[in-house]
């Protein structure tokens, strides 16, 4: 039987659930080249990871979004293929960096290293960590190319000690291509080509950087690397939930029950996400509810099927606890 809560437990739970969400704001301004197909993978991309792992995700290239009333919504700023200069004005900049000093996350995608090539805002090149060169800025499209992992890290901790995969591989060396110090390489591509600056080089690095974290990679040029179980629709996703500190989906949310006025223990529940069963901690009622505050199914016991259930957020209230349960 569908029923539905209480206005009051209703209005306050969900307030409370919009201030503990995680969100993320996928930035895609360009001044230069358009990376059209990478820029709508990104956004697609992102805006499924979103739903999966109960994320707001927005999207905009319109630089008014950079206010620092705007950014105080987000935990992670995407720089999705951006390009060229003077992507932002001098406001729009300072509050981009006061979000970073106040713990925001940075993940930069491929031609993220083709903007502010003129260096202007040298903030912006030291928090993505290099500059593009030029001419050549890299290699023809769709090479194949070998990638070695570098030690060990929650953003690459999917791959193997190898990933192969055909790309654009961007340059460094010359012609105002710089890297800066202090980047945290997981990727280096193997030798490219004959030119010296076919080197074997980073290409896909994180750092901690003026209060915030920072992550970037010089793949995703092309539209078909944007899979959301894909090697890289993997890293991207583990690159988001690490720079904005999120809360993945093997946590849960400490909310605050509005009928009982008091802080409350949430009990565990595993595995989360689930793609059929989830156990919880002690057999007990349960309500299954919607993110609208239906509740859509109920039992009692310490073991619930989701396996018939779309893929989502789902929120699990048994007693005086609510659970943010994802179903994959």
């Amino acid at each position: 039987m569908i029923k539905k809560l209480t206005f009051l437990t209703t209005f306050v739970l969900f307030a409370i659930l919009s201030q503990a969400q995680d969100r993320v704001l996928i930035f895609h301004k360009t001044n230069g080249f358009r990376h059209s197909g990478g820029i709508n993978g990104a956004i697609e991309l992102i805006t499924d990871l979103g739903n999966r792992n109960g994320w707001e995700t927005d999207n905009s290239k319109n630089a008014s979004v950079f206010t620092d009333a705007n950014l105080r919504k987000y935990d992670v700023v995407v720089w999705a293929n951006t390009s060229g200069n003077n992507l932002l004005n001098g406001s729009q900049r300072r509050a981009f960096e006061k979000f970073i000093s106040n713990g925001g996350g940075f993940v930069g995608i491929h031609a993220a290293t083709d903007t502010y090539r003129n260096r202007s805002w040298p903030f912006y090149n030291e928090l993505v960590g290099a500059i593009v060169q030029n001419r050549p800025n890299h290699t023809r499209n769709n090479l194949q190319g070998e990638m070695k992992k570098i030690g060990r890290h929650p953003i690459t901790a999917h791959l193997g000690a190898s990933w192969t995969k055909k790309e654009e591989w961007y340059y460094w060396d010359l012609n105002g291509g710089k890297l800066f110090p202090g980047n945290n390489v997981l990727l280096e591509v193997k030798k490219t080509g004959n030119k010296s600056y076919d080197r074997k080089r980073p290409i896909t690095w994180y750092k901690n950087f003026r209060g915030g974290r920072s992550f970037y990679t010089a793949l995703g040029h092309n539209n078909s690397d944007y899979k959301i179980n894909s090697p890289f629709g993997i890293m991207l996703k583990n690159a988001i939930i690490w720079t904005g500190n999120l809360t993945t989906n093997k946590e849960n949310l400490n909310m605050f029950h509005s009928d009982s006025k008091k802080d409350l223990k949430i009990n565990s529940a595993f595995p989360n996400p689930t793609k059929n069963y989830i156990n919880i901690n002690e057999s007990n009622d349960w309500d299954l509810m919607d993110l609208k505050g239906t509740i859509i199914n109920s039992g009692s016991g310490d073991r619930i099927d989701l396996s018939g259930y779309k893929s989502g957020m789902y929120l699990l209230k048994s007693d005086e606890t609510i659970l943010k349960i994802i179903k994959e």
